[in-house]
This record gives structure tokens, sequence and C-alpha cells, in this order.
């Protein structure tokens, strides 16, 4: 066998050995993401269990289906005699910042990080997306 064979077995070796590399990372990232995601679920459950039954009534984990047939989940629904609740959870660190006059401007500062609007993220006032 002679150098320019082994090499080019080589290459193809660590080409291979790269990809698996690159699948995995994406993979443990995606998986540590959804852990993250329902370990924060399972916090927030734990707070609303705590809420005195006879006054709250809580829904988990609601599935919607709606008039186009697609779906809508739904974390948390609170109903209680001061109103209905809908809970998105994010288990994110850092503070969420907005008044009640911004629309689309809150924003989510890492306080670690000491950055405002981490990852370019804004979304819309909470209130108004029920």
């Amino acid at each position: 066998m002679n150098t320019s064979t082994v090499m080019h077995q080589m290459s193809g070796d660590l080409g291979i050995l790269l990809a698996i590399i690159f699948i995995l990372f994406v993979g443990l990232r995606l998986f540590a993401a959804k852990f993250k995601g329902k370990m924060g679920e399972l916090k927030v459950d734990g707070l609303l269990v705590k809420l005195p039954s006879t006054t709250y009534h809580t829904l988990d984990n609601v599935l919607l289906r709606k008039k186009d047939g697609r779906t809508s989940q739904i974390d948390h629904i609170v109903v209680s005699k001061f109103g209905v609740f809908v809970i998105e959870t994010k288990n994110r660190g850092g503070q969420i910042v907005g008044t009640e006059n911004q629309y689309k401007r809150w924003s989510r500062e890492d306080l670690i990080l000491n950055a405002a609007n981490v990852e370019g993220e804004e979304f819309i006032q909470p209130s108004l997306i029920c």
C-alpha cells in the first residue's frame, strides 16, 4: 500500500468521524433543550399544585385543535374566580423586560452576561397573545 492510498483512506475515516461527532453534537443539543424545557414545566407544575384546589383549577399540557386541523399545545391553564390564566413555560435564565405600552419590544436580559436582548430575542407582550 503506498502513501497516497493510506492518506486517502485516513481522510475518508476522518470525514466519517467528523460527521458522527456533528450528528451527536446536534442530537445532544436538541435533547438538552427538550429536557430543560420539560424540567421548567415540572417546576411550574410543582408550584401550581400548591394553589388551593377550592379556588384554583389547573389543566396541564392542553392540546387544542384549530379550525384548520392544526393543533396548538398550552403548558398550563389555571381557572379561578379571578380569571383564566394561560401559562407558557420557558426555562431560561435572565429577566423579561417590557412595559404595557410596548407591543413587540419585550426582550430577555441575561443577568449573568449583563446583556440585553439575548440572541435578538424580542417577542410580543404576553398579555396580548391570549
